[in-house]
């Protein structure tokens, strides 16, 4: 026989919420058992990269909980000890999409442009989300220096909205919602870019400098794992890819 509760909302901002039961009548004749179920609701707030990743548990135990585990005639009864584990439950996962731009390049007489798009905004009812992108650049500059560390991480000063595109070259830096990012001027490399929203797709164009005899584009490679199957970097799941 199953005893059915209407759910209770419990709302919290700690690390921790604790939910009581009380066994208000029972059969001593009888084995009963107790499922309790959980749910999950939150709010995201994008702006703020809220909420992080996190892995959350729970457990079951009986109380009331007592640190006295011996025969003690002064101590309470009834008193139980905390032998559950913990069990996972839910996970949080970053809202992100991951690019490999696999070759980008401002030697003497060159540039590379950068155009990321946030095609979040579509006919098919997806979330229109902001977000932040992260440029992460591998490679040298002229001389074979190894990269400076103050150009290794490049990040847009402001989210690029839903249904826009993010612009950037090497030689110039700053584009269409990337003020203020730098140039990499003598840089030759790849890069990794990591954006703060799903779905998101990457065009580089390589020419000398103003375009103005050779030029040659490529779209840029989805690291995240896409029909299910295939290679996966990240962790996460991205589009189907297809050409």
């Amino acid at each position: 026989m199953g005893v059915f509760a209407a759910a209770v909302s419990v709302a919290t901002d700690a690390t921790q919420t604790v939910a009581v039961y009380e066994v208000v009548n029972s059969d001593p004749a009888a084995l009963e058992i107790a499922n309790i179920a959980i749910a999950v609701a939150f709010a995201a707030n994008t702006s703020q990269n809220l909420l992080t990743p996190i892995q959350t548990t729970v457990n079951v135990s009986f109380a009331p909980l007592s640190p006295i585990n011996t025969a003690d005639g002064s101590a309470p009864i009834p008193r139980f000890c905390d032998r559950s584990v913990a069990q996972n439950a839910f996970y949080i996962q970053d809202c992100t999409c991951n690019l490999l731009f696999p070759f980008i390049t401002q030697a003497p007489g060159f540039d590379t442009g950068v155009a990321i798009a946030n095609t979040t905004t579509d006919p098919y009812g997806a979330p229109s989300v902001p977000g932040l992108v992260t440029m992460y650049f591998y490679g040298s500059t002229i001389g074979g220096g190894a990269l400076p560390l103050n150009l290794a991480i490049q990040t847009t000063t402001s989210p690029v909205p839903s249904g826009q595109v993010m612009t950037w070259t090497a030689f110039g830096g700053s584009g269409a919602f990337a003020d203020g990012l730098n140039p990499v001027r003598g840089f030759t490399g790849y890069m990794i870019a990591i954006t703060r929203f799903q779905y998101c797709h990457g065009l580089a164009f390589i020419s000398d400098l103003g375009a103005q005899q050779l030029a040659e584009g490529y779209l840029a490679m989805q690291l995240d794992q896409h029909a299910a199957m295939g290679l996966n970097r990240t962790g996460v799941i991205g589009e189907v890819q297809g050409h």
